[in-house]
């Protein structure tokens, strides 16, 4: 498992998140990956580990969820790759999650599970991502131009602010600019 755990998006007042960790939300166990909707899904296996360094994590929902045993709810990928969910780790009824009217927060979810690790290009859609798009977001490890995917938010983490300051600004069709709050500043590591 990864020694790093906590949320990685999360909006305000939401009781849906993604998170990353082992026995994150007390329901699930073994969790590497964690989606709370209400329901909850994880991608979970009692021996799998994630190499320390930078992963992709992706999450879609799909009206026949591999996750979900092909009903509704959402698929995972880490690293490209679709990762499965063991047996009975789905819990309440698939939830759909709508892009917030208010406010999103990576790192945390509304001032809980802060995620003590770097995140970078950070992306949410309006439309389901298909096999072929999760490729090409993975590219081989190297984070690629999402332009063509029209991403509704698309928060590149300071590439195009100098990686100075506090604001982060919005590549995605929504100019949602956000902005470094609590604590985060930028980094020069990134993913290569």
């Amino acid at each position: 498992k990864s020694a790093i755990k906590g949320v990685v998006l999360g909006p305000s007042g939401s009781n849906w998140f993604l998170g990353f960790g082992g026995n994150f939300t007390g329901t699930l166990t073994d969790e590497i990956i964690s989606i709370n909707t209400g329901a909850r899904y994880g991608y979970c296996d009692a021996s799998a580990e994630i190499a320390v360094g930078w992963h992709n994590a992706i999450a879609v929902w799909s009206t026949s969820s591999a996750t979900n045993g092909g009903g509704n709810g959402y698929d995972i990928w880490l690293d490209g790759v679709k990762v499965g969910n063991q047996a009975n780790t789905t819990y309440g009824a698939a939830t759909l999650f709508s892009l917030p009217t208010s406010e999103m927060r990576f790192g945390e979810r509304h001032g809980a599970y802060p995620y003590p690790g770097l995140l970078d290009e950070i992306a949410i859609f309006s439309s389901a991502l298909s096999d072929a798009d999760v490729a090409t977001i993975y590219n081989s490890g190297i984070p690629g131009d999402l332009t063509d995917l029209s991403p509704a938010g698309w928060w590149r983490m300071g590439d195009n602010n100098s990686g100075s300051g506090t604001t982060i600004t919005d590549q995605g069709s929504g100019s949602n600019d956000g902005s470094l709050t609590n604590g985060p500043t930028f980094s020069t590591d990134v993913p290569t």
